[in-house]
Parts: structure tokens; sequence; C-alpha cells
């Protein structure tokens, strides 16, 4: 009876403590839940926190980008349209003194020197044509070929006063884009050129025509100028003859353009300017 009695009170003491630990165990589970609720709050705080400042200054920097944007936006136009009128007043200039040229040309009598006032116009134009192709244009370091050319060629004839009928001309010019600075140097050689040709390959009554034609080889640029005049005498040294349209196609091709010039002589005359696009 007495170790009955002994078993009970043992088994009473083990629930007693079974019980005792289960609610150490429940208060430590609802104290380590506290603690995370708590830490998990903190956290939350601190990342609203953190991402409200890292916004604050991302929102910063996008407005100072766009400021800067709008800033070299306008910079940008202003210079442009400055650019662009800087252009058009070269240009009326220059076409201002080609009128000039040409009204003192009329009153002059004297054929030499006519024609040498004529061929100073048509340089003047193949300068200012230049600036009459860029003005209005989006492209300020670049111009079209073609239609730069085209414009330095009608000039050349209408100053020249050539009858169709007389000399053909024949454009074989590609569409290519080309800076300004080797387009300058190319539209006074060209204009020199052509005015040689009109000059000397059809004297009297003779008729012929002349081909002109342009073609990108590679990053090179090759342009023909030929007629199907006289010809060039046989001891003929164009390097070395004095006329200043020559001299000026020598030292446009070979010191601006760094590039060099063939020529053929029989069948009429044939000049081939090669040099490197930049």
């Amino acid at each position: 009876m007495e170790r009955a009695k002994i078993l009970i009170v043992e088994d009473e003491a083990i629930i007693a403590m079974e019980i005792e630990s289960s609610f150490f165990n429940i208060n430590d589970a609802i104290y380590s839940s506290i603690v995370m609720v708590i830490f998990i709050l903190i956290a939350g705080v601190i990342v609203n926190r953190v991402s409200k400042e890292i916004g604050d200054t991302i929102d910063k920097a996008e407005k100072k980008r766009k400021q800067a944007e709008e800033k070299f936006k306008a910079s940008l136009k202003e210079k442009s349209v400055l650019m662009d009128e800087i252009h058009h007043r070269v240009k009326n200039n220059m076409n201002v003194i080609s009128s000039l040229l040409k009204l003192q040309a009329d009153n002059i009598e004297d054929d030499r020197i006519k024609d040498i006032l004529k061929e100073s116009q048509n340089r003047i134009y193949a300068m200012s044509a230049i600036h009459e192709t860029i003005h209005g244009s989006e492209n300020m370091s670049e111009i079209n070929l073609k239609n730069y050319l085209s414009k330095i060629i009608t000039s050349i004839f209408q100053t020249n006063t050539i009858v169709p009928t007389k000399v053909k001309l024949n454009n074989y010019l590609e569409e290519i884009t080309i800076g300004i600075n080797q387009a300058s140097s190319l539209g006074l050689t060209l204009n020199e050129l052509i005015s040689n040709s009109l000059k000397y390959a059809f004297p009297g009554d003779q008729t012929g025509e002349i081909n002109i034609s342009s073609k990108k080889i590679n990053k090179d640029l090759q342009l023909i100028v030929k007629d199907d005049g006289i010809g060039l005498p046989v001891d003929f040294d164009w390097q070395k003859d004095s006329n200043l349209g020559l001299q000026l196609v020598k030292g446009l091709v070979e010191n601006q353009l760094d590039g060099h010039v063939e020529t053929v002589g029989t069948g009429g005359t044939q000049f081939i300017i090669k040099f490197k696009l930049t």
C-alpha cells in the first residue's frame, strides 16, 4: 500500500514537471515570436526609410539630369541657329561680291579682263555654294556631294552663257556624303576643270561634250572630268603650266585633299582625281 502511494506521488511529480516544462516552452515560443515581430517591424521601418532616401536621391539625380539635358539642348539649338545664320550671311555676302563682278564684267570691253572677272565670279560662287547647301540643313558638318557639285556646274554654264547645242554636259554624280572642308576644295577644283574645258577644248564652232562622274571606291572618292575636245598638246605638262586654274587644281588636290591627279590628253582631255574621304 505504501509502495502504491509512493508511485502515485512520483507520477504526480513527473506530470507537474512536464506541465511546468511545457509552460516554459510556451513562454519561450511566445517570447521568440514577440522578438521576431519586433525585429520585423524595426527592419520594415529601416527599409522604408532607406528606400525613401534612395528614392529621393534618385529623384534629385534625375531632376538634375533632365535640367542638364534641357540646358544642353537649348545651348545646342542656339549654336545651330547661330551657325545657320553665319552660313546664310556668308552666302549672301559672296553673292553680292559675285554680282558686283558680273556688273563690272558687263561694263568692260576687253575680253581678256572680262574672262578673268568671270573666272573670279565662278570661284566665288563655288565657295558660296557650300554655304548655300549647308544653310537650312540638319547636318552642319557634311553635305550631299551631288547636290553641291550640281549647283556649281549649273552656275558655270550660266556664267559663261554656254549654248546647249555647242557643249553638252553629262552628269554622272553619285549620292555621296562628304565633309564640308573636302567638299569646298573639290568644288573649287571642279570649277577650274570645267572652266578650262569650256575655254580651250572647243575652239570656234566646234561642239562636244563634257562628262563629269564621281564614284566612291572603298574609302576613296574618284572624280573624273572628261571632254571630247581638241585634247592637250603633245609636249604639254599641265603641272608646270603657268595657268592659274591648273595651278589651283594641283594645289587643291595635293595640298588640301591630300590626293593625286592623273591626266589623259588624247581623244579629248581627262582629269582623274582620287583622294581619301575623311
